[in-house]
């Protein structure tokens, strides 16, 4: 989010989802068991993989 400059509201707009949705997401619990489809979904707003997606590692490193 802080490459592409995006703050919780542009996300969720983004992706279609309520801002509460998104934020909770951003729990690790809750991330680990999003379905393929809402994973699909973030990773085509920011134009990567769900791979890279689920990959913790820094942008650059």
């Amino acid at each position: 989010m802080e490459f592409h400059k995006m703050d919780i509201s542009i996300l969720s707009s983004y992706v279609g989802m309520w801002s509460w949705r998104v934020k909770r997401h951003f729990k690790p619990s809750v991330f680990n068991k999003l379905s393929e489809k809402t994973l699909q979904k973030y990773a085509d707003t920011f134009d990567i993989s769900v791979g890279h997606l689920k990959d913790i590692t820094k942008h650059g490193n």
